[in-house]
């Protein structure tokens, strides 16, 4: 019997005794009740892991909001101008490969849209969306500054629309995309980060139900904060 049994085995014949000064005891129930301790000691320090684990993250959230700069893609070569307007949202960060390797979602409210006299009349056509991109991230640790790419497929769904002639009868509700880009995150504290993103987004769906197309392209710039 080793040293550290010893006193151990010591303890557990007095806690017996005195919790049943009747009950005789043997080796094998003060080997069963050391088993029992130990294991109890296992399953605390597992239980301590695991919380280690939530504490340290599993997912981190943010917050994000900036401008929009979009265009339409006519096959009818029609001019169209940009049109800017606004986005703004939340997000979640996952490690995948700790360190290198992330997934972002997102939940964004994004405004899209173009200048132009697709509908017969010159004018702007603004689209409002709720979109959930789905977005994985590479991102270097460089001391405090991280940068980053960033590429996924996003779905939208149509809030509302205002445009000019048919515009908000022409276009379907539905818009999904790829995003591709990149940024830079700025360590604020241990787990806290600012965050600068520049995305292309890439319309993959003909929006317009008329005979003409309308594939939404353009430029997102958020500034987010991580934490």
């Amino acid at each position: 019997m080793t040293a550290f049994n010893q006193p151990l085995e010591c303890f557990i014949t007095e806690a017996i005794k005195r919790a049943n000064p009747s009950l005789g005891v043997n080796r094998n129930m003060k080997r069963n009740y050391l088993i029992q301790i130990i294991c109890l000691f296992l399953v605390l320090a597992q239980a301590k892991s695991f919380a280690k684990a939530i504490d340290e993250s599993i997912f981190n959230f943010g917050a994000q909001a900036g401008l929009t700069v979009f265009n339409a893609d006519l096959a009818n070569s029609t001019l169209s101008n940009t049109l800017t307007g606004f986005t703004a949202g939340v997000f979640a960060e996952a490690p995948l490969i700790p360190g290198l390797i992330y997934l972002q979602p997102e939940l964004n409210f994004i405004q899209k849209g173009a200048d132009n006299a697709v509908f017969g009349t010159s004018g702007s056509t603004r689209l409002s969306y709720l979109e959930v991109p789905i977005l994985a991230k590479a991102k270097l640790t460089l001391s405090s500054v991280k940068p980053f790419v960033i590429a996924g497929p996003s779905a939208a769904v149509m809030l509302s629309s205002s445009g000019p002639g048919a515009a908000t009868n022409r276009l379907g509700s539905f818009d999904f995309g790829f995003d591709l880009g990149g940024g830079v995150a700025i360590a604020t504290s241990e787990r806290s980060e600012l965050t600068f993103t520049v995305k292309e987004a890439l319309g993959l769906i003909n929006l317009d139900k008329g005979a003409s197309q309308w594939k939404s392209n353009g430029l997102i710039f958020t500034l987010g904060y991580l934490f």
